[in-house]
């Protein structure tokens, strides 16, 4: 894992240039990862769709074995779904060809805002807009989001906006904007305790003229479009964590080993070998899932209740295991500059992002047939 932690200035590639501030970010990580060929694996031409996303997901969880840091690494599976996959899948010609070569290359940085302040897990009841001039061919975006995984770095943002052409609102749709595009400015940089490294921050769109060749999908089929690349984001960023878990466990292992109390090893003890046990297990039901997914889409099979599941399982799991890892060290575990400690805290956030388990387990239910009222 890079220890070097450098403040992207907004002429840097993959800044945005919005005026606000430097973000400290790891961008000689995110170099590295992009210089390994981990975002142009999704448009390997040699590869299927599916063996695309399948190795994608199988290098997210090298990078989390290898201890890249976690928060970096959601902000690498935040910038495969949201902007590579959603224009590989829905854009127009002329989006991939401008946009996709340096999207690929890690100069571009990607993100997508979904959340508003009064529409958080409620997404339709967003209400930035999305104004289509028939005359001139353009459309005007206006609105505030927040929280918003790489704001600060992104120099392009899918933004989710209600569509109104002509007076009558069209629906939500998903819009790709330039963030040096006059009318956008980043307006806050979160640094949060949980994934401190995952750039976070909020939108202002004042105005924003963009050509409607910049829509992804259809007109009115944003949340169609949202629910394809956040399915695939849940499974690069969770993959991550699986990745990290096994590590967690080998050090675990390794360190039960090694660690007397009572003249005897700690593994000899059975409540600690029972809980290292235990993350296996955690572990190996979340590993098994992720590739009951990846079959699943191999045959174009839907995966929604099963990457809800997934989604939660792999979150509890990783906070868990975390939270085992501390307890075993002890004392030295909960110390203020313990790894340990920042390690439970970064897990914190996999239940909340990328859809709460709350609203997964929603999802599951209301697939399985039962009349929830949501």
């Amino acid at each position: 894992m890079s220890s070097l932690t450098t403040s992207i200035p907004a002429t840097e590639p993959g800044a945005g240039s919005s005026g606000s501030a430097p973000y400290p970010f790891d961008y000689e990580g995110w170099k590295r990862i992009s210089d390994s060929g981990a975002f142009r694996i999704l448009a390997d031409s040699a590869l299927s769709s599916s063996h695309r996303i399948r190795d994608t997901a199988a290098r997210m969880r090298e990078l989390g074995y290898a201890g890249e840091d976690p928060g970096l690494l959601f902000a690498v599976a935040t910038h495969l779904a949201s902007t590579i996959t959603s224009i590989l899948r829905f854009g127009s010609p002329e989006l991939k060809s401008a946009l996709v070569p340096d999207l690929l290359s890690g100069h571009f940085v990607g993100a997508h805002a979904i959340t508003e302040t009064g529409a958080g897990s409620d997404v339709s009841s967003m209400q930035a807009t999305a104004t289509v001039d028939e005359a001139s061919g353009k459309v005007r975006v206006n609105g505030r989001k927040v929280f918003i995984t790489n704001a600060p770095i992104a120099s392009h943002v899918v933004v989710y906006a209600r569509t109104y052409r002509g007076g009558n609102d069209e629906g939500i749709s998903a819009y790709v904007i330039d963030t040096t595009c006059p009318g956008v400015a980043v307006t806050a940089n979160h640094i949060t305790a949980s994934l401190p490294h995952s750039p976070i921050g909020e939108l202002e769109l004042s105005d924003v003229t963009i050509p409607q060749s910049w829509r992804l999908g259809a007109e009115g089929a944003g949340l169609q479009v949202l629910d394809f690349v956040m399915k695939r984001e849940i499974i690069y960023a969770f993959s991550a964590d699986l990745g990290r878990a096994q590590k967690r466990i080998e050090d675990s292992v390794a360190f039960a080993n090694s660690r007397r109390q009572f003249n005897s090893l700690l593994a000899e003890f059975q409540s600690v070998s029972f809980a290292i046990a235990d993350m296996y297990v955690r572990h190996f039901a979340g590993t098994a899932m992720i590739n009951e997914i990846l079959s699943k889409i191999e045959n174009n099979q839907d995966i929604t209740k099963e990457v809800a599941a997934a989604k939660i399982l792999i979150s509890d799991a990783n906070l868990q295991t975390a939270i085992e890892a501390t307890h075993l060290r002890g004392a030295k575990g909960v110390q203020a500059d313990s790894t340990s400690v920042q390690d439970v805290l970064d897990a914190l956030a996999g239940p909340i992002y990328s859809g709460t388990n709350r609203i997964q387990k929603t999802r599951i239910a209301a697939m399985l047939g039962l009349l929830t009222d949501g």
